[in-house]
């Protein structure tokens, strides 16, 4: 069910993934033509374009496309959604796209489905984002650490960033109970002054 129109069957010793990969680097841009389907989205955004005022102008609006002059050349006054993804390319539009130097069409190798150890897997599973994935698994495990330091729970990692908080958090309270320790007695009388201190100045 995965094959249709012009195929071909590929063998490999590489995991589906990988073979995904490879096969996206072949793909280029190319120009879209009159009655093909968009793979995506087909935006076009607001700003300046190259073009001098002209009969430009009547053919982005025909398109879709709102444009008017301004500054002697031609301004696409807001980004527009020209085409939606699966929806068919107008020849219009199409011929405009061009001249915009818009290429939304992909152009190469197409994996449709790969088999492997007992298992298909389909393009919406192998299209991995590996630095998205990266920063998810790396947001994890930072919050995995800090989960384990703050509910106390030891493990390799962070044993001694536990004992550390630990000892700080224990200096603290001392010094806020004015629990008289060798270890905190100066940071007691140090804050007994400023307090001292502090209680001059308002008295004066």
């Amino acid at each position: 069910k995965f094959i249709s129109g012009h195929s071909a069957v590929i063998f490999s010793n590489d995991n589906p993934f990988k073979l995904y990969k490879q096969l996206e680097k072949t793909k280029t841009k190319m120009a879209a033509k009159a009655g093909e389907t968009a793979p995506e989205d087909i935006v076009i955004e607001k700003g300046p374009t190259s073009f001098k005022p002209g009969p430009i102008v009547g053919e982005l609006q025909q398109a879709g496309i709102p444009a008017a002059i301004e500054g002697g050349k031609v301004k696409i006054r807001e980004t527009k959604t020209v085409v939606k993804k699966g929806a068919v390319i107008s020849a219009k539009l199409a011929d405009v796209l061009v001249k915009l130097d818009i290429k939304p069409m992909d152009v190469g190798l197409a994996l449709q489905a790969a088999f492997h150890d007992g298992t298909i897997y389909e393009p919406s599973v192998l299209s991995v984002d590996e630095t998205k994935l990266l920063a998810q698994l790396q947001l994890a495990g930072m919050q995995a650490f800090n989960l384990s330091v703050n509910a106390a729970i030891p493990t390799r990692e962070t044993m001694v960033p536990i004992l550390t908080k630990a000892v700080r958090d224990a200096r603290g309270l001392a010094i806020e109970a004015a629990i008289y320790e060798k270890d905190v007695v100066d940071a007691i009388i140090g804050k007994a002054q400023r307090e001292s201190q502090v209680l001059k100045t308002l008295v004066k």
